[in-house]
């Protein structure tokens, strides 16, 4: 359902719904990386960086995570902490 509704661009109710499964699911990293997703589209690019680095630390081999972090790192205005995540992981 998260994924559903972050598809149609409904923010809100797929944070909502991502917050609700990972409480069920705490170590599924791709909850926490689709939920960062989330948070960034809301704005909150600290929130999304936060959540997206536990799903890297759940997951450290998944480039698409460490891709992720940066680019919610870039957009959030810390430059360097994204060339840092890239270069740790590529």
């Amino acid at each position: 359902v998260a994924r559903l509704h972050f598809r149609q661009e409904n923010y809100q109710p797929a944070a909502d719904f991502f917050a609700r499964a990972i409480a069920q699911s705490p170590n599924e990293a791709g909850l926490h990386n689709d939920y960062g997703l989330t948070q960034a589209k809301l704005g909150d690019h600290a929130g999304a960086a936060e959540s997206i680095g536990k799903a890297l630390a759940l997951a450290p081999t998944t480039s698409r995570f460490a891709n992720n972090l940066a680019e919610v790192k870039y957009n959030g205005g810390d430059s360097q902490g994204a060339l840092s995540v890239l270069m740790q992981h590529n």
